[in-house]
């Protein structure tokens, strides 16, 4: 908030509550040289764990900077400075570790501290964890396993524990796994490959449904062939 305070919310898209507004502790006086005077300034948050977020800090540079969240306030316990702009902040599977996609493409790997792990071909507007996979989609609807193009025409993914999946600018739904090798079928009618109406994209998965999201804004839920074979 514009007064340095942070509030918590629940059902933002159906009758939004707030839950509970508490002060931000800027606990260390490098902290408060950084933060300071311009508090609002923060971004990209991510819950780590119950009691744990990460989020970015934009002042002449960009700092990772992590919170520690209790019933009466929120402590920012330490910053660490960034050579670049962030693009994003994602959660890495099974973890409270973080993947930071900087602004030139290269990963830091976030688990009680900051390493290089990779640099991506080039900057990817999504960023997933899957397992020991990372899965990057970039604005031109490449989509990256581990680095590895395996797609040029996705528009969108979503990542369940075992499978991959994806929408694509040809009007299908696709679905894949590590076991597979994340190799995309894209003949229409196997297992892994379904025609979808023009212009839809993944909303959610679960189990052995898809919820996609149509162009007219209404939802449609799918049942994948390949889902409902191991469901």
């Amino acid at each position: 908030l514009s007064n340095g305070n942070l509030s918590f919310v629940k059902g933002m898209e159906t009758d939004p509550q707030l839950c509970s507004t508490v002060p931000v502790n800027l606990k260390y006086e490098d902290v408060k040289s950084a933060l300071l005077p311009s508090p609002a300034c923060l971004s990209h948050w991510l819950w780590l764990s119950q009691d744990q977020l990460l989020c970015v800090f934009h002042s002449s540079s960009s700092h990772l900077c992590h919170i520690l969240v209790d019933n009466e306030c929120a402590t920012v316990g330490w910053t660490i400075p960034l050579d670049e702009p962030v693009l994003t902040l994602t959660q890495k599977t099974g973890s409270s570790g973080a993947l930071i996609q900087l602004s030139s493409g290269t990963v830091l790997d976030f688990q009680d501290s900051l390493s290089p792990s990779f640099t991506l071909p080039e900057p990817c507007v999504s960023v997933r964890s899957m397992g020991q996979h990372t899965i990057t989609r970039a604005h031109n609807n490449r989509l990256y396993v581990d680095r590895e193009l395996i797609a040029d025409n996705i528009t969108s993914f979503y990542c369940l524990p075992h499978f991959l999946v994806m929408t694509s600018s040809s009007h299908e739904l696709y679905v894949t796994s590590a076991e597979l090798g994340f190799k995309v079928e894209k003949e229409s009618g196997t297992n892994t490959a379904r025609r979808l109406e023009r212009g839809a994209t993944v909303v959610v998965a679960m189990d052995h449904s898809v919820v996609l999201q149509l162009p007219r804004g209404n939802l449609e839920t799918v049942e994948p062939r390949a889902l409902t074979l191991v469901t």
